[in-house]
């Protein structure tokens, strides 16, 4: 019994690989935000890059 507790206590000790994850975490979140904006925002770029592609297309 005394191993397992040492073994856990170890464990909870041990933050190796942690900097990773919550690295990890925030490239997610930043990526949702990013994603969310831009479908949020489509219409609107999709209008400018048709205006350009006209303006584009007379010259």
């Amino acid at each position: 019994m005394t191993t397992l507790r040492a073994a856990l206590a170890a464990f909870g000790r041990d933050t190796a690989g942690a900097t990773a994850v919550e690295y990890g975490l925030i490239v997610a979140a930043l990526g949702l935000a990013v994603g969310l904006t831009l479908f949020g925002v489509g219409d609107q770029f999709n209008a400018v890059f048709n205006t350009l592609n006209d303006w584009l297309a007379g010259a």
